[in-house]
């Protein structure tokens, strides 16, 4: 499912002018395997680097945030994502700030 919406998200980013996304997937449950990890990670960044070079996409901060065990704690993904402004993290407020945007007073 994931790799599905994989090529959406810079074609959306693309499309909205964004300089930063944050993916929550806070929501999602499960586990995944290091391979599904691998795909993901490599696809994405494949595309992003794409779109890039192709003067489609312009500088996109990326976070992600979700729950263990959907979110690897050896942060697998941004290390095969090399080269992606990317953040993965377990914690909303870290990502947000790494995002550079501050929490809303609810959070």
């Amino acid at each position: 499912m994931a790799n599905a919406l994989t090529p959406r998200i810079p074609d959306a980013c693309a499309e909205n002018h964004a300089s930063r996304l944050l993916l929550d997937v806070r929501a999602v449950h499960g586990t995944l395997w290091v391979a599904e990890r691998f795909i993901f990670s490599e696809t994405f960044a494949r595309l992003y680097m794409e779109r890039r070079a192709a003067g489609k996409l312009d500088h996109v901060q990326i976070a992600c945030v979700g729950t263990s065990p959907v979110i690897d704690p050896q942060r697998f993904g941004e290390k095969v994502a090399r080269g992606l402004p990317l953040k993965v993290s377990t914690d909303i407020g870290e990502a947000l700030a790494w995002l550079g945007v501050n929490p809303p007073a609810s959070a």
